[in-house]
């Protein structure tokens, strides 16, 4: 599924462009004049997604961990359940950055 244009435009040129997802989501576009990078925020399904592999990353370390004390080892479990909150927490943090950049004006974060 291809992005539709948006208004992404840069500050310096006012020039327009397709922006590219990044890896995590974020919509993101190179300058092809002055090279700025803007970045825009997740849209609300990728933001809905994030918050539900947190939820899922806290119930396996609240709800599941007690149960496996004695099956597997304790610690692999309770290190993958924190490092996946911790880099889905940062994607989080970012896109309220960005939002919050923004400030309903419209403009976007300046990398």
């Amino acid at each position: 599924m291809s992005l539709s244009k948006i208004d992404a435009v840069c500050k310096k040129c006012n020039l327009k462009a397709m922006p590219k997802k990044s890896y995590l989501g974020f919509q993101e576009f190179v300058c092809p004049s002055c090279g700025g990078e803007i970045a825009y925020p997740l849209t609300s399904n990728y933001r809905a997604f994030y918050w539900g592999l947190i939820i899922m990353s806290v119930i396996i370390w609240i709800f599941i961990f007690p149960h496996l004390k004695h099956k597997i080892d304790p610690m692999r479990t309770v290190f993958s359940a924190v490092i996946g909150f911790v880099i889905f927490a940062s994607v989080l943090v970012r896109d309220w950055n960005i939002r919050k950049a923004m400030g309903g004006r419209g403009q976007p974060e300046k990398k």
